[in-house]
């Protein structure tokens, strides 16, 4: 938390990923940092995360931590999500995503006919914003943190017209990952918030800090 904004007594946060590494980390070290949080973690699958539930409620026993179950490669899942805790919160203080999968043996379609990593990279992420952006533009100092892979990003790859990735071929550590690691650039496009942006909502959500890993890696 910025020494210039005071941790609150009634800060939201919805996690998306946070079962492992750098999200579950990130809802560790707020659960210990912050007084009385309320945490919605989106996860598929609550049992497997009840050890981890309960080692933060040692942390801190004043945090109110809900494991929310959902399929969050469905647009449709976070949907309802989403729609629960709106029905929950008045606000949002935080959203932070960091889902993915390491998909092998060609692209793997979800039942909405969108390619796995594409969707938990780019559209539900997007879908997220879109569905609690009112939320969030009702906490004083909101903010959206999508984690990618710190280090790799670049600008999206479209220049074969395959954004879908139905096209066969071997997507490697430079054009497969860059198709999607764009994520924080992408989120301020016009094409993308735009919309949101003329019906009044205040851009004051989105800061692009895509460069910070490549900062910290060329220190090593």
């Amino acid at each position: 938390m910025s020494s210039s904004h005071p941790a609150p007594q009634s800060f939201v946060a919805v996690f998306v990923g946070a079962t492992r590494g750098i999200g579950l980390a990130t809802l560790k070290a707020l659960t210990r940092a912050l007084p009385n949080p309320r945490f919605y973690v989106i996860g598929r699958s609550k049992a497997r995360f009840a050890g981890e539930l309960a080692l933060l409620n040692e942390y801190n026993p004043n945090a109110a931590i809900q494991f929310v179950e959902a399929e969050v490669s469905l647009i449709k899942g976070i949907d309802g999500v989403c729609e629960r805790i709106m029905n929950l919160e008045k606000h949002v203080d935080l959203l932070f995503m960091s889902p993915g999968s390491l998909a092998f043996g060609g692209p793997h379609y979800t039942e909405e006919k969108l390619d796995l990593c594409f969707a938990l990279s780019f559209y539900i992420r997007m879908r997220l914003i879109e569905r609690l952006l009112p939320m969030l533009m009702q906490a004083p100092h909101p903010r959206v943190l999508s984690v990618l892979a710190g280090g790799h990003e670049g600008p999206l790859f479209t220049n074969d017209g395959d954004i879908g990735l139905r096209k066969k071929a071997c997507y490697g550590s430079c054009s497969g990952f860059y198709r999607v690691l764009s994520d924080g650039s992408t989120a301020t496009d016009g094409k993308v918030l735009g919309p949101m942006e003329r019906e009044g909502w205040p851009l004051k959500v989105f800061e692009h800090t895509q460069e910070v890993f490549g900062e910290i890696l060329s220190q090593k």
